[in-house]
Parts: C-alpha cells; structure tokens; sequence
C-alpha cells in the first residue's frame, strides 16, 4: 500500500507484484559465464493498471591464460527515472521527474603479455540512456563510446613505462550538445619498496564541446600520482588528478585513504579536497565501516564524487547508506536502513537535490527456501525548495532454490 505526494496514478493504492529473478552461471579453469535476469510484475489493484517493474538483464563472460585475458559484460536496464540504489554509480545526477529511463551498456577489455616484458590492454565501451513519459526537458536520450588502450615495456622488475591513450564521445541526442574527450599520457609503474608502490602519468588533454552548432575547443596538460603503501592489517592509498572535465574546465583532486581489518569487520576511511575553475576547495570523505557480532551486522558507507550534469554544469554528488540486520530468532531477523542521496550543483540556478529513503523490514523463515518479509519505506525528495513524502508499507512471500547440472 502506498501514498504520497509525489506518486502518480500507477504508484499510489494497494498494488501486488511478483518478482522474479534467475542466473544461470558455467566455469571451468579457464573460462566463466553468467547470465542474469530479473523484472517485477506489478498490478495496481486500485485502479486495475499494469505494467513491468525494473526489468534487468546481464550477461559476462571471461577467458583466461598465462598471458592473456578477454572480459565481456552486456547490460539492459529499466527502472523509474526518480528511482536510486545504494550501488548506483556516483556520476547520476538526483531527478524527480516521472517517467522511465533505458540503459544498455557494452564493455569488452583484452590484456595481453601479462607476464612478459611487453604488453598491453584495451577497454572498449558503449552505453546509451533512453527516457519516456518523462515532463522534465533536463532527461535527454544520449550515448557514449569510449576506448583506452596502455601499453607496458617492462624496464627491470622494480620500473614499468606505460604509453596510455582514452578516447571519450558523448552525444546528446535532444539537446544537440556533443562532448569529446581525448587523452594521452606516458607513465610509469615504480615498486619502490617491497610494500609501496607508485604509478604516475603525464600527458595531454583535448576537449571538444559542440552545442547548436557552436564549437567550444579546451586543451592543456593532465596529471596523475597515486601510491599504495601494503600493511600488515591493510594498506595506505593516495592519489593526486589532475585533469579537464567533458566541460573541459580543470579540476584538481587529492585524497588519501587507510583501510583496516578489524577483529569484527572492516574499516576504510578516505579524505580529500578539490578544486575547480572557481578556485574554492572543497572537501571530500569517504569511509565503510562493516561491523559483525554473531547475531548482528552493522554497514555504513558514505562517498562523495564530481560530475558533469546534462547542461554542463559541474555538481557534488553524495550517498550516504546505513543498515543494521539484527537475529531476534533462528528464524526471523530485523532490519533497519537509511539511504540519502544527494546533489549540490555548483552552476547554474539549481539548488541541492536529496532524496532520503527509511526503511524497516522483518524477515520470517517459513519453511526451506520459503521466507516472509514484511516492512515499512519513508521517503522523502526535496527539490529546490519544493519537498515531497511518501510511503508504503508492503508483505511479500519468497522462494528460492538452486541446481547444479
């Protein structure tokens, strides 16, 4: 059952879904294959309306040698265009709006001459994002085609040169607005003791923005240095970029991280700071944090990261999550959550976008592979100035089983 101020006329009421999902997987030594795929059928006992929820499908395949590697992933995607995860990539930006949004991505890597003195890579990708019935003029269909390769020439066993080249285009369909992005860079792999090593790039960048037929060309220099220092109960990283954005205005990041095993969990806390064209610096956090007890589990992750928006404009996109699952029986569990998500843009006339999702859910063992779950989800959207609630509460049955052929 949900209500709401920002749900439309399919959302609200009592509505009944079934959701299904199976993945089939094969290995030997020397190769793998999975295949996933997922959807949610969803009728709106209210008023009568159906439709697919959030159909998935994803196929990876990996074959392996001494010497050489090959890596394919294919993915499709359906979901509502407001609708976010914890695992969402830190590059979409918060939106509101109804509607629906496709996403088809490809990407296949090569590695070759792993263990000789000459060798390399390439990265190939597509991705392309469709939007329907959507009312905000800001959701333009768009792909990008992008392609690294490296090659590496092995010096001694301590110094590794690298010649890298990243190519990066960028077309926004309704909106006109074409970005490419063009980098070489030579580098080299430095293991300076047995526990610390170092890579570090310098080359040159291009990017090339054209929007209603007006062409927008920025260049100049890229930077990259970054360490790990191994340690007996987990390792110090480090990093310094950069490097123009697709907006092709430069932007400067340092961070550095400690991660820790911990008796009973994990520990993996990050600072940094950033600087754009404006000139201001701006800080930057990370950390996760898994706490476990025998009968408890603790999570909390927070992450910031910037990005480029769909007009250009450069924002800070932030996600905060936190959940504790607690055994009240052998049978039967409770969870508690918070997932915040947010965006600061830092031009333009847009404010902070947040969405905030609270949820409580209660977990039953029926019986083998049979499980009730019942719960609760708060959420809250504010938009400019504008703040928006809603909630549902739900009860499902589940079943799930596995064979081996």
């Amino acid at each position: 059952m949900s209500d709401g101020d920002d749900l439309d006329v399919e959302e609200e009421g009592l509505t009944a879904t079934t959701n299904l999902s199976i993945s089939l997987n094969a290995a030997t030594s020397v190769s793998a294959i999975s295949f996933d795929a997922s959807a949610g059928l969803r009728k709106n006992l209210s008023n009568g309306s159906s439709d697919v929820q959030q159909p998935r499908l994803r196929l990876t395949y990996g074959r392996e040698n001494l010497s050489s590697a090959v890596d394919l992933d294919l993915e499709y995607r359906e979901r509502d265009v407001d609708t976010l995860e914890p695992d969402d990539d830190l590059e979409d930006i918060v939106r509101f709006s109804t509607g629906t949004r496709e996403d088809m991505s490809a990407n296949l890597g090569f590695v070759f001459g792993r263990d000789a003195p000459f060798g390399g890579g390439l990265d190939l990708g597509y991705r392309t994002t469709r939007y329907a019935d959507t009312s905000d003029p800001d959701l333009v269909d768009g792909e990008t085609v992008s392609a690294t390769g490296t090659l590496t020439f092995v010096i001694d066993p301590r110094i590794t040169a690298l010649l890298r080249g990243t190519y990066s285009d960028t077309d926004e369909d309704a909106a006109g607005r074409d970005v490419l992005y063009e980098n070489i860079s030579a580098g080299a792999r430095l293991a300076v003791t047995p526990t610390l090593s170092t890579d570090i790039f310098v080359g040159y960048t291009r990017t090339t923005e054209t929007e209603g037929g007006i062409e927008d060309q920025q260049e100049g220099a890229s930077f990259e240095l970054s360490f790990t220092e191994e340690r007996l109960n987990g390792a110090w990283t480090g990093s310094f970029v950069s490097d123009l954005n697709d907006d092709g205005e430069r932007r400067s990041t340092v961070r550095i991280n400690r991660s820790l095993d911990l008796p009973r969990g994990a520990l993996d806390a990050g600072f940094g700071l950033s600087q754009g064209e404006d000139g201001d610096l701006r800080p930057l956090y990370s950390l996760a944090y898994l706490h476990e007890r025998p009968t408890s589990r603790l999570n909390l992750s927070l992450d910031q990261a910037f990005t480029t928006d769909d007009n250009g404009d450069e924002a800070l996109n932030s996600r905060l999550s936190v959940s504790y699952n607690r055994d009240l029986t052998e049978l039967s569990s409770l969870q508690a959550a918070v997932f915040l998500r947010s965006t600061d843009y830092l031009g333009g006339s847009e404010d902070a976008d947040r969405q905030i999702d609270l949820n409580l859910s209660y977990r039953h063992s029926l019986a083998e592979d049979w499980g009730l779950v019942a719960g609760y989800t708060h959420r809250i959207d504010s938009e400019n100035d504008t703040t928006e609630r809603s909630n549902e509460i739900f009860l499902s049955i589940e079943k799930s089983f596995w064979r081996r052929f």
